[in-house]
C-alpha cells in the first residue's frame, strides 16, 4: 500500500501516526497497476474496505465501537470464530497472496460489514507465483505447529 518514496517514512513512524497514509489506502496504486496490465476493472478511489481490513480494523468484526485509530496492525477478535484474515490469520495463509487479493476487491461487501466496491475480474485468483514449500505443505498438528524454515 506504501509506495517506495514512502517506505521508509512509514517503517519509521509509530502505529498512531498511520493516519497520515490514509490517502494510499483509499486510492490504491496497486490497484491501478491491476487494471492497467491485467485489466481487472476493481476500484481505484475511495476503497472503504481497505481502510477497514488493512487500516482500522471491521466494524462489528474485530475494531471495538469506542475506538476507530488508524493504525496498520493485524487485529484479531477472540470472540469470534476464526476464519482467517481479515481477522487474523491462518499459520498457512501467504500474506502477500491475501493483500494481493484484498486490493483487487476480494473482501468487497463480506459478511455485511465489509464496504462494498467492484471487485477486479480475478479477485481471490490472484497470487504471487510461489508456491508452498513442497516438503512442509502444512503446519504440524502439534504445538510449536509452524515447521522448521528451510535452510539452504
Amino acid at each position: 500500500m506504501i509506495g517506495l518514496g514512502q517506505k521508509d517514512l512509514f517503517n519509521a513512524s509509530r502505529p498512531a501516526n498511520d493516519s497520515q497514509f490514509l490517502p494510499r489506502y483509499q486510492n490504491p496504486l496497486l490497484a491501478t497497476y491491476f487494471n492497467v496490465l491485467f485489466g481487472q476493472g476493481v476500484d481505484t478511489t475511495n476503497r472503504q474496505d481497505l481502510v477497514d481490513i488493512l487500516l482500522r480494523g471491521v466494524n462489528t468484526l474485530n475494531r471495538p465501537a469506542q475506538w476507530s485509530a488508524f493504525a496498520d496492525e493485524l487485529r484479531y477478535n477472540m470472540d469470534v470464530p476464526s476464519f482467517g484474515f481479515p481477522n487474523g490469520r491462518n499459520l498457512t495463509e501467504n500474506v502477500v497472496d491475501t493483500e494481493l487479493n484484498a486490493v483487487d476487491g476480494v473482501f468487497c461487501g463480506f459478511g455485511g460489514v465489509i464496504p462494498t466496491c467492484h471487485a477486479g475480474a480475478d479477485a481471490g485468483h490472484l497470487h504471487q507465483g510461489v508456491s508452498q514449500d513442497s516438503d512442509h505443505p502444512t503446519a504440524q498438528s502439534t504445538f510449536p505447529y509452524l515447521n522448521d524454515p528451510n535452510m539452504p
